[in-house]
């Protein structure tokens, strides 16, 4: 390293979060105007080449990459093609590049436990060294899927651009709210394969906004829908004594700059109070953004102690419970939501549930889009503590819906393929497309 990057990064280090921020948004709009259209270009030539040499394959390897299994949308997919004949599913849980040491090896075995009770047979992406294992040799993927278009979760070398030789795939993380960029025009959406796409609003969107025009986007639907439309059928919303199920779900953005959505610092006791004042009538889950525990261990005034007690006090409560991993069921079998997380507000609508969204200093996100337009439509708007206590009251006395009808119908005309096909079936369809036809 060059005397003054060694130099830049100290102050780097040493300066303020918030003009971190500023320089990290600073270079990046540099590199997308100087250092990211040579990227693109070549990397859309080299997949053009990649898809044609696909022809003729009887079959095809696919590689999974999971860091979070609360972040992990791919569930019904990943099963699907488990059961195909023509496709070999690997996947790989990966060490939490961006969290700190310690945190990483009980992240990863987690994740790894968690995969395992559903019968994935999931690999470890670290070897026995600690070093991170060859995918290519391991496995040879013809396709790797990532769960994030964040991929400085990853270790750099399962990072999307160290497989410049491996066709990439995403399907989204969560249903962005807003037409911003950033949503469907970082680098990495540009070097995909293919971006899986929930909707033709979403396509819409993602061809104005993309470098690419939207060229190597397909709709497909949701896996997770997938994953959801199955798990209705086993999930009751009440729990075994008769009570219905609050889940209490904050964002991580705690910040007061950039992308900010979190209320949890102004609400975080009275969630808890919240809870103690409606035991016997409702039982509640805590289900915080999984980075939400590392923002608050590295805030002077939360710290590990604090956020580690606070954490646990849902876990000791007679009728609350804590909720780290993935969702699916957690929302299948529960009543009703209270959040600020952007993905949720459109995801829970499958449930066909109540939702109160908790907004920001009396604002919602700038720049909905129809989905989310509509989305909030559905959702009670809470700007205090006792707007929160008046729809518990709703769900706690059973009060009838009276959005039920119009939840409904945002399903059919938002979350759901048009062709009543699954997501998985079009992914799946769409990866063989450049192999020769079955011989079975």
């Amino acid at each position: 390293m060059s005397l003054l990057r060694q130099i830049t990064s100290r102050l780097y280090a040493k300066s303020p979060k918030r003009l971190q921020y500023a320089i990290t948004e600073g270079k990046r709009s540099l590199r997308r105007l100087t250092v990211e259209p040579r990227l693109i270009r070549e990397a859309q030539a080299r997949i053009a080449r990649q898809k044609e040499a696909l022809a003729g394959r009887e079959s095809l390897s696919v590689v999974f990459l999971a860091v979070y299994d609360s972040m992990w949308k791919y569930d019904a997919l990943f099963a699907a093609m488990r059961q195909h004949p023509r496709i070999r599913p690997t996947l790989v849980v990966c060490p939490a590049d961006n969290l700190p040491v310690d945190e990483r090896e009980a992240l990863l075995q987690k994740t790894l436990s968690h995969f395992r009770s559903k019968g994935f047979d999931p690999v470890s992406a670290c070897q026995a060294d600690g070093e991170i294992r060859d995918i290519r040799t391991d496995f040879a993927p013809d396709f790797i899927f990532y769960t994030t278009p964040y991929d400085i979760q990853l270790p750099p070398a399962l990072r999307q651009r160290a497989f410049p030789d491996v066709l990439s795939c995403y399907a989204l993380y969560g249903y962005p709210l807003e037409e911003y960029p950033d949503w469907y025009d970082l680098l990495f959406h540009n070097l995909l394969s293919y971006y899986f796409l929930v909707s033709e609003e979403d396509l819409r969107i993602y061809s104005r906004l993309s470098r690419l025009r939207g060229s190597n986007g397909v709709v497909s639907g949701a896996p997770l829908f997938d994953a959801f439309r199955q798990a209705m059928d086993r999930q009751d919303r009440l729990e075994d004594d008769g009570l219905p199920l609050v889940i209490i779900a904050p964002h991580h953005s705690i910040e007061p700059w950039g992308y900010s959505l979190s209320n949890f610092l102004d609400y975080a006791d009275a969630f808890l109070q919240l809870a103690q004042q409606y035991e016997g009538r409702l039982r509640f889950a805590f289900k915080p953004h999984p980075i939400l525990k590392t923002k608050l261990y590295n805030l002077d005034s939360w710290g590990r102690e604090r956020t580690d007690r606070y954490y646990q006090a849902w876990n000791e409560m007679p009728h609350t419970e804590l909720s780290e991993g993935a969702y699916i069921e957690l929302f299948c079998r529960s009543a009703a939501l209270v959040h600020d997380c952007s993905a949720f507000t459109v995801e829970y609508q499958i449930t066909g549930r109540p939702a109160l969204f908790m907004r920001k200093n009396g604002r919602l996100p700038h720049g909905l889009n129809r989905a989310a337009q509509e989305a909030f439509a559905l959702h009670t708007l809470a700007d205090s503590v006792s707007d929160i206590d008046a729809f518990l009251q709703g769900i706690a006395s059973h009060r009838p819906d009276p959005l039920a009808e119009r939840r409904q119908a945002f399903i059919h005309d938002y979350l759901l393929p048009a062709d009543g096909r699954t997501a998985s079936a079009t992914i799946i369809e769409t990866l063989l497309s450049h192999c020769s036809p079955s011989r079975e």
